[in-house]
């Protein structure tokens, strides 16, 4: 279990997140609210990224707020909104470069780890792109040969900041399927822009509005009706409906 007690973050002595507590238990968690929500800045905060956080961060009893980087890195993964093309590098190579954080930039993974990463990257129809240098690489491709590296860092708490925007959408959809096969032994939690595909997806769905969590869904135990009114408030003109147990959604236009 995550949980997280009265943080506080923000940029420049600016609060962007105000004071939010929430817990979160194994399985596939997502974040939605607007551009500007604060999203980011959460993530941010639980990857211990963003100085002057204040609060308590706690991961299965430990608080892990005080820890070094190096011991952090082997509790928690990141993988931020921008994905950087280094030169020279190729997606093994970004691969491998998940396991630095927990042993130190002088391991040398081996063949083990590479078996790991190419069954990892065979999961998600991504084999191909091992071998190619990241500053080759489509956007999508390159955002998932991070997603990749994230998995490979195989920790319990795995954080996703828009992992599917520059996703096309068979990709986006075969990667939430099989990131769904990751939740059983680890809390994932991302953030999404897509109403939709959080209903599709998710377990469980945090709302968050200028800065503060205003609700939550659990898409399994919800209806349309309900579903709709909650998140009326970040997405005041949509509609949802229900077919054949599927969410639907779609944008109301005065």
């Amino acid at each position: 279990m995550l949980e997280i007690k009265r943080l506080s973050a923000g940029y420049g002595g600016k609060r962007i997140i105000h004071e939010i507590s929430f817990t979160l238990d194994k399985g596939f968690n997502v974040l939605l609210g607007q551009n500007g929500s604060g999203k980011t800045t959460i993530f941010r905060a639980l990857s211990g990224a963003l100085p002057g956080t204040c609060g308590e961060i706690i991961l299965e009893g430990t608080d892990i707020s005080g820890l070094s980087v190096k011991k952090r890195a082997a509790l928690v993964s990141y993988m931020n909104s921008e994905h950087t093309a280094m030169s020279g590098i190729d997606g093994m190579q970004l691969a491998k470069m998940a396991f630095y954080p927990s042993h130190g930039i002088f391991y040398t993974p081996g063949k083990k780890e590479e078996e790991f990463i190419r069954r990892t990257a065979e999961q998600f129809d991504a084999a191909a792109l091992l071998e190619k240098n990241l500053n080759e690489m489509s956007s999508g491709e390159r955002q998932l040969s991070w997603l990749i590296a994230a998995i490979c860092q195989n920790t319990g708490l795995m954080m996703l900041d828009e992992p599917t925007s520059a996703l096309d959408f068979n990709r986006t959809h075969d990667f939430l399927s099989k990131l769904q096969m990751q939740k059983e032994d680890k809390i994932i939690f991302a953030s999404l822009h897509d109403p939709g595909l959080a209903l599709e997806y998710a377990d469980r769905i945090l709302l968050l509005n200028e800065g503060k969590l205003c609700g939550e869904i659990i898409p399994k135990n919800t209806d349309a009706a309900e579903a709709e009114e909650k998140l009326r408030v970040l997405y005041p003109g949509i509609k949802i409906y229900e077919n054949g147990g599927t969410f639907c959604v779609s944008a109301c236009r005065d």
